[in-house]
């Protein structure tokens, strides 16, 4: 259950809450479906369902985003829900919620746009998702030297991603300590809390079974037959080659003298891999009857759970770090034969919630080349991942012993399929990661309020972020004068009233309006100047300290349309 983390208003225990970086992409499954999107649209769902809040936080670029966000939110819970849009060049208001949350393990940028204020502010988290391409493996890296909290978390899905993460950021020290002769550390937390499953959504109901039956006989899957299930990408080289599948399958037909049938629910990026799929499935399994089937359609998504007896996934590939799809099964009641792989082995407990089959790699560093040419840029990334995987090897033998095992026992796949779906409920539902997260954000924030804060401004620095800094500053060498706080301001009397409309309308002159002071703050400073001419300092005394910034852009986009001149009044000055 979740920790406790306040109470609210009305005296009962309020939990911890996160302003969620949206993204429609982030959080919605379909077309092209992909681990990372489903488990978005999986966590928002729970999130939505379960998390116990009345208010709930988008923080994104545009208010259509934010709509977005709150239709997806009504959509999850039937109801209209309190949605508070904080724009992305508002961060200090994650405050709000205590956390903001971002669905990869990417948080550095966040962390250099909180360094403006108060770090103490709020919470930064992540959780990772792939971790093998370069944007990820360079922003892990970015952890090190970015102003990461010890209120800040990258959650890691896996024990797995959790050793993958840490080796990256070993590798990434020991540049720096070679480098500089310090040793950095991590600074931030890296707790492991899987994915989840809305284990309702697949349970065996009878509506559901009655559909798998349906769809078995229109599969031609009679009674007597045993049906193996795959769903998910159909990708040899970025998600599981499916050699070992197939034969296994093959071993078992023929060991058992059953009639077997393989059901691969899917989708093929390209026609090419499709026929490497088909021409492979009728070579290494031809006594399987298989069956390609759309994954991509919410319909076949929902049957061909209850169509099946058992679920194989034999992942090999760098690119998972989780897997969902076994979970799924597990929570449909499915007896599961797996890889010992990455996240696999999390959720899926040998002899007691299914089978898992030894995998074998290359000891550590024996492709250093492989390495080189992908930094190269050789070839591209799926490449990388396809060049790795075809190094992981599924021992077959164990694969098809399996296979076999479950085809000849049906009570070992009703123990192993009921073991699963309880599991799936009491340990990796939603409701219980959801409450994992919601704990996680509370101890957070105890950390915010007792730990030492990493890299505070130092008053020797001219930005929170050395390499996006104030461009005033930066290119300060450019101009001949600066428009300084002792710089004169001159309203030019040669440009009436009506020119300067005329000249606000031209597209020229029109564009970059929203970081310059709105029209009616605009002509309280031409009315000042109308009086006589004023200091930039003069002109700003009466201002808000968040509207100064804006003045001063106005006033120098007025002297760039010759509406106001400027005058040296003591040279360059700040």
């Amino acid at each position: 259950m979740a920790r406790e983390s306040g109470e609210n208003g009305s005296g009962q225990t309020a939990r911890a809450n996160a302003a969620l970086l949206y993204a429609p992409s982030g959080y919605v499954a379909k077309d092209e479906i992909k681990g990372r999107h489903a488990a978005g649209e999986a966590f928002l769902k729970a999130f939505a369902r379960h998390g116990g809040l009345e208010t709930f936080y988008a923080y994104c670029q545009t208010r259509a985003q934010a709509e977005a966000f709150a239709r997806q939110l009504h959509g999850f819970t039937g109801s209209r829900t309190a949605c508070v849009h904080i724009p992305l060049d508002r961060i200090e208001r994650a405050a709000e919620p205590g956390t903001l949350y971002r669905p990869d393990p990417l948080i550095a940028p966040q962390t250099w746009q909180r360094r403006h204020g108060d770090q103490r502010g709020f919470s930064i988290c992540g959780v990772t998702h792939t971790t093998s391409s370069e944007g990820a493996m360079a922003g892990l890296a970015e952890l090190l030297s970015a102003p990461v909290q010890p209120w800040d978390a990258v959650i890691c899905t896996s024990e797995a991603v959790r050793d993958m993460v840490l080796r990256q950021i070993e590798s990434q020290a020991a540049y720096l300590e070679s480098r500089f002769g310090v040793r950095a550390t991590l600074a931030c937390q890296t707790p492991v809390i899987p994915l989840g499953v809305h284990s309702d959504d697949y349970a065996a109901t009878p509506g559901r079974r009655a559909a798998g039956q349906a769809l078995r006989q229109r599969l031609g899957i009679a009674e007597a037959d045993i049906a193996g299930l795959f769903l998910g990408r159909l990708s040899f080289h970025a998600k599981a080659n499916p050699f070992p599948m197939y034969s296994a399958m093959q071993a078992a037909a023929v060991r058992s003298g059953r009639r077997l049938h393989l059901i691969q629910a899917g989708w093929f990026a390209n026609d090419w891999i499709e026929t490497a799929f088909k021409e492979a499935a009728a070579e290494i399994a031809p006594e399987v009857t298989c069956h390609f089937l759309d994954g991509g359609d919410p319909a076949v998504r929902s049957e061909v759970w209850h169509a099946a007896d058992l679920f194989l996934s034999f992942s090999d590939n760098i690119q998972e770090t989780y897997g969902l799809t076994p979970l799924e099964a597990m929570a449909a009641g499915l007896p599961v034969v797996v890889s010992d792989w990455d996240g696999y082995r999390q959720t899926v407990r040998p002899e007691i919630d299914g089978l898992t089959v030894p995998t074998w790699q290359p000891q550590p560093g024996s492709a250093p080349g492989l390495a080189r040419s992908f930094a190269a840029e050789m070839f591209n990334y799926d490449h990388y991942i396809g060049y790795a995987s075809q190094s992981v090897a599924v021992e077959i033998d164990a694969a098809a012993e399996a296979v076999t095992r479950l085809v000849e026992d049906a009570e070992l796949r009703r123990k192993l399929g009921a073991a699963g779906a309880r599991r799936a409920r009491e340990v990796f539902d939603w409701r219980h990661v959801i409450a994992a997260y919601q704990a996680l954000w509370g101890e957070l924030a105890a950390r915010r309020a007792r730990d030492t804060e990493v890299a505070p401004l130092g008053a020797a620095e001219t930005a929170p972020h050395p390499s996006r800094g104030d461009p005033t500053r930066l290119f300060a060498g450019y101009p001949t004068e600066y428009l300084g706080k002792d710089t004169v301001v001159t309203l030019a009397s040669d440009v009436p009233e009506t020119r300067l409309a005329a000249l606000e309308g031209l597209k020229l002159a029109s564009f970059g309006a929203e970081r310059r002071l709105p029209a009616r703050h605009r002509q309280e400073l031409l009315a000042q100047l109308s009086a006589k001419p004023l200091t930039l300092k003069a002109l700003l005394a009466e201002l808000p300290e968040a509207d100064r910034e804006a003045a001063i852009a106005t006033l120098a986009w007025l002297a760039k349309l010759g509406v106001v001149r400027l005058s040296r009044s003591g040279g360059k000055d700040d």
